[in-house]
């Protein structure tokens, strides 16, 4: 019991700071990858996340921002499949992720 109070004492000011962020976006089956009951072993979801969780994440790419040859907006992408969108003050971050791979991936949203 002693350990679980020491516990809480020390991780409360830690959670005290977390500040969540409402969640907006969507996700989504790429293709027909999944089969008709979502298992297919190749099946590869796609997820879109817009708004101030967007921007948050693309503000704190390090990667340097680019032009996208398909939106023609600025780009970063982080090289593990996550890219995010800069358009004025829109943004907009999307990624996969495979089953199959058991790791993200590129959304293959395309043009």
């Amino acid at each position: 019991m002693r350990l679980i109070a020491m516990l809480l004492l020390f991780a409360s000011p830690a959670f005290a700071e977390v500040k969540p962020i409402p969640l907006e976006g969507s996700i989504a089956y790429l293709g027909d990858s999944c089969g008709a009951n979502g298992k297919a072993a190749q099946c590869r979801l796609t997820f879109e996340i817009k708004g101030a969780t967007a921007k948050l994440l693309y503000d704190r790419m390090p990667a340097k921002a680019v032009i996208d040859t398909c939106t023609e907006t600025l780009v970063k992408m982080d090289g593990n499949g996550m890219r995010c969108f800069k358009n004025k003050n829109d943004y907009d971050c999307d990624f996969g992720y495979s089953f199959k791979k058991r790791k993200l991936s590129l959304s293959d949203m395309s043009c």
